[in-house]
């Protein structure tokens, strides 16, 4: 891989030698794990408003046998920690206060009893915020060191061994091939805006309500296949069996979902106009990157509601919000 800046040494030529063998390898191990397919989780009307959608027979299968989840904190509990922590939407919104990094290890388990559509809604964006940013500065910071080697190879200067083992890593993390170059492998490397993530997170999950959600964190709709032990069957109204991928915490559930949008082929125009709008200056949003996400879902008119979402709670204020930085990250 040289991005343009001829190898000319034999130590150069050797270490691009072992980075595309790392990558090559890692590249037909990642291929070995079942690629998501897209999300074919409708939901109904009522899902939009905050309602639970009708819950799917669930089949027991070994794919259902998973670890037991973690303890986790009652709906009005984990309010009480959100006051205790002077965290509110609206003061973030307004550039008051970052956000706390606060990560949640399960959803509620009574999330579907706060009779409060308004105060259920505010409770699920808080607890799905930290984790979304959380993500996104992990990718950040990937894609800070992605274009420092690009810098380095452009000078000429030859990769460590350690560089290139991550760098391989990657490529195979993204399922790209490993002749491409890091110029290709930064279309895949940029973060998902909250107003989308959060809006997708509710509308596929209910506003966390569906049982789903809060038994086994499928917060975006993830599918996969039967083959993949970390998954739930489900029946759909099509009596459609499908296999929902489940995950051990929320916040993995996020890094899941911002890996799928950043590798799979149905999404290669989300990520080419992202590309574009950081090339160009212009702030990635929501609402500038919504309509690229038709291929996500079979519902009809599925953009139409994420926009909806994302302008009736204001997920766009959210964009420019930061997460506070600590030393540690508080999880509960």
């Amino acid at each position: 891989m040289t991005n343009g800046a001829p190898y000319q040494s034999r130590f150069e030529q050797t270490s691009l030698g072992v980075l595309v063998f790392l990558t090559a390898l890692l590249y037909c191990m990642a291929f070995c794990v079942p690629t998501p397919r897209l999300s074919v989780f409708a939901p109904p009307p009522s899902a939009l408003e905050g309602e639970a959608r009708p819950q799917p027979v669930i089949f027991l299968t070994l794919s259902t046998l998973l670890p037991p989840m973690p303890e986790r904190l009652s709906a009005r509990a984990l309010q009480t920690v959100f006051e205790q922590w002077e965290y509110s939407l609206e003061s973030v919104a307004d550039g008051m206060r970052q956000v706390p990094p606060l990560h949640v290890q399960a959803i509620p388990g009574d999330m579907q009893h706060i009779p409060d559509s308004v105060e259920r809604k505010d409770l699920f964006l808080r607890l799905m915020l930290p984790l979304i940013l959380q993500v996104n500065d992990e990718i950040l910071s990937e894609r800070r060191r992605l274009i420092a080697l690009r810098r380095q190879m452009g000078r000429g200067m030859p990769l460590s061994w350690d560089e290139n083992e991550w760098l391989a890593e990657r490529f195979a993390h993204y399922r790209i091939a490993p002749t491409e170059s890091i110029e290709r492998l930064l279309l895949h490397v940029d973060i998902i805006p909250p107003s989308l993530a959060l809006a997708q997170a509710a509308m596929e999950s209910g506003w966390g309500t569906s049982r789903l959600a809060r038994r086994r964190n499928v917060l975006f709709g993830q599918t996969t296949t039967g083959e993949d032990l970390e998954s739930v069957a489900v029946k759909d109204a099509g009596k459609r069996v499908i296999y929902y991928k489940t995950f051990a915490t929320p916040v993995d559930a996020v890094r899941g979902y911002v890996r799928n949008l950043n590798s799979h082929a149905a999404y290669a125009s989300f990520r080419r106009v992202r590309a574009e709008k950081r090339t160009s200056g212009v702030p990635l949003t929501g609402e500038g990157l919504v309509e690229n996400l038709e291929n996500y879902a079979e519902m009809a008119k599925y953009t139409r509601n994420l926009q909806r979402v994302i302008h009736s709670s204001d997920l766009g204020d959210l964009d420019e919000a930061t997460l506070a930085i600590r030393t540690d990250v508080l999880r509960f």
